[in-house]
């Protein structure tokens, strides 16, 4: 069993390292936007770190109750991430639904430009239903990874600001 430990261990806490890379990552990518990345992302990398705590504790007394903690660890990483990239694609979505509800929007975007920014709306939204799909045993839809979604998400959210630099609006 103790390579079990080890390899749990060392799991563990490469997944924990890949997080705060993650976090990083995406803290610097929707700063660049002007958006503000979720708090849920770092209290869930710190909520597993406390797990990563306990379970090394638990190893030498009680294996039932570290694996518990591995697998609760695993989940606080999955959830934190998960909550990031939605985050940042509602704030995206929600801005552009702003800019769109404004009086003057039939006159600072064409109509090919309101039908770009609610494609790429589309695109964001589609792209929520791509990670959600991941977690179902559904033969012909496979989810999508985390940062595959970031970068789709992050693809949008440049063109969006591209056109409202084209228009001189602000999306944030």
């Amino acid at each position: 069993m103790m390579a079990d430990k080890e390899n749990m261990k060392e799991t563990a806490a490469r997944q924990i390292v890949e997080a705060v890379q993650f976090a990083n990552f995406a803290g610097v990518n929707a700063a660049d936007f002007g958006v503000s990345l979720s708090a849920s992302l770092f209290r869930n990398i710190r909520d597993a770190m406390f797990h990563f705590n306990a379970m090394c504790d638990y190893f030498d007394t009680d294996e039932d109750q570290a694996a518990r903690h591995y697998y609760s660890l695993m989940e606080h990483l999955s959830r934190g991430e998960k909550d990031a990239v939605i985050t940042f694609g509602k704030s995206v979505a929600d801005a552009v639904f702003d800019l769109l509800r404004m009086d003057a929007a039939d006159e600072v975007f064409s109509r090919e430009d309101i039908a770009d920014l609610q494609h790429c709306v589309h695109q964001i939204k589609n792209t929520f239903m791509d990670m959600r799909t991941g977690g179902m045993h559904l033969k012909e839809k496979k989810g999508i990874p985390l940062q595959e979604a970031w970068e789709h998400i992050a693809k949008q959210t440049e063109k969006i600001a591209g056109l409202c630099r084209q228009r001189s609006v602000d999306l944030f």
